[in-house]
């Protein structure tokens, strides 16, 4: 009988670690797909359009005008975008310097017309039930 318990109970810690495993999954591809398309925004120039796509944490934290001040200086240099290489997706429930949530860490190699070889990082979190862009750093 304990022998049985054993088994049930490691069968049901499988289960739970290959559903925790898929949901990061999915999550991680979920966070990419909002980062592809909030990316596209700020790569047309939409920076203030990008801004309102944010997450309310960045919102709180970047006001409009210096988001837009921050990206004429920093993008507008850099010319157009000519490929993206993920690095690496990482799905998180704690940021240092953010509110326990859910975060996906995205890092990025980047060409750029002016720049042969740049990195993005960019950390879209679940707000309100939908990922949104809470922080972007490009170097």
């Amino acid at each position: 009988m304990k022998k049985c318990l054993y088994v049930i109970a490691g069968l049901m810690l499988l289960c739970t670690v290959g559903c925790t495993d898929k949901k990061v999954a999915q999550a991680e591809l979920a966070a990419q797909d909002a980062a592809a398309d909030w990316l596209e925004l700020v790569d047309n120039g939409q920076y203030e359009e990008s801004w309102h796509q944010t997450a309310q944490f960045f919102k709180n934290a970047v006001p409009k005008e210096k988001w837009l001040e921050t990206m004429q200086a920093l993008r507008d240099p850099l010319g157009r975008n000519l490929s993206r290489e993920l690095q690496s997706a990482l799905y998180r429930t704690t940021l240092k310097g953010a509110p326990d949530g859910e975060y996906v860490v995205i890092k990025i190699e980047s060409v750029y017309e002016n720049k042969a070889a740049a990195k993005e990082i960019i950390t879209p979190m679940m707000d309100n039930g939908e990922w949104k862009v809470a922080g972007y750093y490009l170097n």
